[in-house]
C-alpha cells in the first residue's frame, strides 16, 4: 500500500508552501486565504469545472449574517420533474477554503447526478469557531430545503455531501437535522470524514507523518477550530460521539489508507451500521487524505467520483415511493480500493 511519486511530491509541496498550521501567524493564514494560485496551476491539480453546468451566487439570511452559497445547475436536464438537490461542504480544516474550492467535485456531481448542487460558504475559525460552522450546514441545508421548488429542486430529494472537515459538518446536518425535526435527508456521501474531534482514532497516533494531512496538523486545525470554549464531545461537533446513530440517512463512506483520519471513517461506518442505518464504505489503498482534491495526482479520484456519482444518482433517482439506496457492489472494487456494503 505505497504511495505514488507524485504525490508525495505534492505533499512535500504543501508542506513547504504552508509550514506547520500550529506555527502558523494569523497574518499569514490571511494571505493563504488570500492567495489563489495561477489558474492552468489549479486547473491541472484541482480539475476543471464540469462542462455542461451554470453557476449562481447567492445569499441565505440567517441570525448570525447573510450566508453566501453557490448553486450548481446541469444546463442539460433528462427529467421532466423537478432535479434533487445536494447541499456540499468544501473542505480546509474549518480554517481553509470558500466557494472555489471544490468546484471540480461540486461541478462534477451536478453534472453528472442530475442535481442541483448548493454548495455552502460556512463561516471559518478561529474567527467563527465551533459550532459556528455546523450552525451554517443545517441552516443552509433546511435553506435549501425549503426553497427547493423556487429552485427548480424538490425538497424530498436531498443529499448532503462533504470532503473532509466538510464531511464532519455533512454528518452533523444529518444528526441535528433527524434531532430538531427535518429536514428529511435522502442519503449523506461523507468523503474521508473527521468523526471524532477528540482525535481518539488509532490511524491518528499510527500514520503521523502521511502526505497533505499530517496529524500534527490534524491537531492544529481542531484546536483553531474549537477554540478556547469548544466541546470535542459535542455530538454535533464529533458525530461518532451521539449517543444515537439510529434513523440517520443512508451513508456513503469513502477513506484513505494514507490518511491519519483512516480509521474516523471506518468507525463511523461501523457505527453507522450497527445503529441500522445503510452504509456503504469504500476505502482507497494507495491514496492520502484528501484525493479527491487532485484527480490528475491521485489516481483513485476518478474512480472515486464514479462511486459518488453512481451511489448519489441511485439514491436520489428513484421511483415515487421508494426508500433511498446505495449501490450494490457487483462487480468489485477497483484494483486499490477495498468495499464493504452493509445491509
Amino acid at each position: 500500500m505505497t504511495l505514488g511519486w507524485r504525490v508525495r511530491l505534492l505533499g512535500r509541496a504543501l508542506v513547504a508552501a504552508t509550514g506547520p498550521v500550529a506555527a502558523m501567524s494569523s497574518a499569514k493564514r490571511q494571505a493563504l486565504r488570500r492567495q489563489a494560485a495561477p489558474r492552468r496551476l489549479r486547473e491541472y491539480l484541482n480539475g476543471k469545472v464540469a462542462i455542461g453546468v451554470t453557476r449562481a451566487d447567492a445569499l441565505v439570511p440567517t441570525p448570525d449574517g447573510d450566508l453566501a452559497v453557490r448553486i450548481y445547475r446541469p444546463t442539460t436536464v433528462t427529467s421532466g420533474t423537478g432535479l434533487p438537490v445536494v447541499v456540499a461542504f468544501h473542505g480546509g480544516g474549518w480554517i481553509f477554503g470558500d466557494l472555489n474550492t471544490a468546484e471540480w467535485l461540486f461541478s462534477e456531481v451536478a453534472a453528472r447526478v442530475q442535481a442541483l448542487v448548493v454548495a455552502v460558504d460556512y463561516r471559518l475559525a478561529p474567527e467563527h469557531p465551533a459550532p459556528a460552522a455546523h450552525r451554517d450546514a443545517l441552516r443552509a441545508t433546511a435553506w435549501a430545503a425549503e426553497h427547493a421548488a423556487e429552485l427548480g429542486g424538490r425538497a424530498d430529494r436531498l443529499a448532503v455531501l462533504g470532503e473532509s472537515s466538510g464531511a464532519t459538518l455533512a454528518a452533523a446536518a444529518s444528526l441535528a437535522a433527524r434531532d430538531s425535526g427535518g429536514p428529511r435527508i435522502a442519503c449523506q456521501a461523507l468523503l474521508y470524514p473527521i468523526t471524532d474531534l477528540t482525535l481518539s482514532s488509532p490511524s491518528v497516533a499510527e500514520l503521523p507523518d502521511e502526505p497533505i494531512l499530517r496529524s500534527a496538523d490534524l491537531r492544529a486545525y481542531v484546536d483553531l477550530y474549537l477554540g478556547p470554549d469548544g466541546d470535542p464531545i459535542d455530538p454535533y461537533v464529533s458525530p461518532l460521539l451521539a449517543r444515537d446513530h439510529r434513523g440517520l440517512p443512508p451513508a456513503l463512506i469513502l477513506t484513505a489508507y494514507h490518511d491519519p483520519l483512516r480509521d474516523d471513517g471506518r468507525c463511523y461506518a461501523g457505527r453507522l451500521t450497527r445503529s441500522g442505518v445503510p452504509v456503504r464504505h469504500i476505502e482507497y489503498a494507495d491514496s492520502p487524505h484528501g484525493f479527491f482534491s487532485f484527480p490528475n495526482i491521485c489516481p483513485a479520484a476518478r474512480p472515486a467520483s464514479d462511486a459518488l456519482t453512481d451511489d448519489l444518482r441511485r439514491a436520489l433517482w428513484l421511483p415515487e415511493g421508494d426508500e433511498p439506496q446505495l449501490l450494490e457492489t457487483s462487480s468489485g472494487p477497483p484494483d486499490n480500493a477495498r468495499t464493504c456494503t452493509y445491509a
